[in-house]
């Protein structure tokens, strides 16, 4: 905006300028793809039955072990507890 600013008014921006708008462009960009990156949760399927919220894997036996639906909820509301303090 300010190149099109200044081409307008007949200037144009000296290079330390420039510099900066290009290091201010680059940071952004690194921070868009960071962001397009993360996973959400709602993305991520997971496997879940009636005593287990989240099975993080299951045991050579074949018995699920993971997160009860209990420590999932105490989790979710202390998720927004912080929430409300930010």
């Amino acid at each position: 905006q300010l190149l099109v600013k200044r081409a307008k008014e007949g200037t144009s921006p000296s290079p330390i300028t420039l510099g900066l708008m290009l290091k201010n462009r680059k940071m952004s960009e690194r921070k868009n793809r960071k962001r397009n990156k993360e996973i959400k949760a709602e993305d991520v399927e997971f496997d879940s039955d009636e005593n287990f919220a989240f099975i993080v894997g299951y045991t050579s036996g074949g018995a699920p072990y993971g997160l009860t639906h209990e420590e999932m909820n105490d989790i979710e509301k202390e998720n927004h507890e912080n929430d409300d303090i930010i």
